[in-house]
């Protein structure tokens, strides 16, 4: 489920950022991304939405990031060491999925 279609959204206070690869809703401490279907989520992407935090919560933010998996996309699992590395702002992370697992 999106996050502006839950309970939730109506009860944090955020700022959703539109951009052409997901939906980004920055709340008071914390971030849901919801990536769009298909999208490659690389460093390049990355950066563009570290930028967009610094520009909305200021220099050095700790914040926590969920991902909200509504639709399937690729990212480097790598890279998230590397955005700790380079930025160190996210304190906690979270991943929503709704695939059914099968044993």
């Amino acid at each position: 489920m999106i996050f502006e279609a839950s309970e939730p959204s109506s009860i944090f206070k955020h700022h959703k950022l539109t951009l052409d690869f997901g939906v980004f809703y920055f709340c008071d401490r914390f971030i849901i991304v919801e990536i769009n279907e298909g999208i490659d989520y690389t460093w390049d992407k990355i950066e563009i939405v570290a930028m967009m935090v610094v520009e909305h919560y200021g220099n050095n933010p700790k914040l926590g990031y969920i991902s909200n998996r509504v639709n399937s996309y690729s990212v480097d699992p790598g890279l998230w060491d590397k955005f700790h590395n380079t930025y160190n702002m996210i304190v906690a992370s979270a991943i929503v999925s709704y695939n059914n697992l099968v044993a």
